[in-house]
């Protein structure tokens, strides 16, 4: 849904005249903004690339990052370790790249990359901003629902609207499906499914 159409069917659910089109994008910009703190779904999902080149440092993060998945070097995950537990690899001056930590805005990896292999960091990333009324971002998309009345729940704080419980309560069912469908997704054919061991019987 674009977000010229997000706002009308807003507007049509508020049903007031004093609610002017900056409040009303100003509330769905609240709604995508806390759904992005509440929630993780796989539409918030980003891969980030860089091949290590030979004066490599640090691995910068996109400007875009809410919360780190994993990081990986050529394809094998490297393991998360404290600030200190980094500085005390690094001072052993390790032969390749075994684990990192992140420090403000940047990735530091303990042991040294090769020049031409890749890092890729695995992420939560904020939505694709929507600017003009035929934008429609990832969430949008999808659920579009869930902003709507997380917009609603919003203004209702704003104008004491005695609706608010209500939109409230429908935002809360909304996300929690979500939710529920990140979660089935992330264990369909994981750890629910069995794997017989060679040579069992069955």
């Amino acid at each position: 849904m674009q977000k010229g159409q997000l706002r009308q069917r807003f507007l049509e659910f508020l049903n007031r005249s004093d609610c002017t089109t900056a409040q009303a994008d100003e509330f769905i910009n609240d709604a995508i903004r806390r759904i992005q703190r509440e929630l993780r779904l796989p539409s918030m999902e980003r891969i980030a690339d860089m091949t290590v080149g030979s004066a490599f440092q640090y691995f910068p993060l996109p400007e875009d990052v809410i919360e780190i998945i994993g990081f990986s070097g050529d394809g094998l995950p490297l393991n998360r370790v404290p600030l200190r537990v980094y500085q005390t690899m690094k001072a052993n001056k390790l032969p390749q790249a075994e684990a990192w930590c992140r420090n403000g805005p940047v990735i530091f990896v303990a042991g040294q990359p090769k020049p031409g292999s890749t890092l890729t960091l695995h992420y939560y990333g904020e939505f694709m901003e929507m600017v003009a009324d035929a934008d429609e971002n990832e969430l949008a998309r999808t659920a579009p629902d869930v902003i709507i009345y997380g917009a609603l729940s919003e203004a209702a704080h704003f104008f004491s609207h005695e609706m608010g419980p209500v939109w409230e309560q429908r935002y809360q069912a909304i996300a929690g499906t979500l939710i529920n469908q990140a979660i089935m997704d992330e264990f369909s054919g994981g750890p629910l499914a069995m794997e017989m061991p060679a040579g069992a019987i069955y």
